[in-house]
């Protein structure tokens, strides 16, 4: 897992993959798991060369690959999908 953002250059976006940790969650304050709404707020909170953050877009299987292949997720992660 990377702690610092990744340029892909087929979608011209920067991509980073932060580990949330205990405490962060809906359900209580040791669970490890965190809720999509929750997740969502704190993307919007980070910036990336003054630009707030967002959950990732994954436009193709070759983006889908190279945030796998980079970011290296070792948990569940929210990527933003919605339905």
């Amino acid at each position: 897992m990377l702690d610092t953002p990744v340029y892909d250059s087929e979608t011209k976006s920067y991509f980073e993959l932060v580990q949330m940790g205990l405490g962060y969650s809906d359900r209580g304050p040791l669970s490890p798991e965190i809720g999509w709404e929750r997740s969502r707020l704190f993307a919007l909170g980070r910036l990336c060369k003054g630009v707030p953050g967002r959950f990732a877009i994954v436009p193709s299987p070759a983006v889908h690959k190279f945030l796998r292949e980079t970011l290296r997720p070792t948990e569940a992660a929210w990527i933003g999908l919605r339905y």
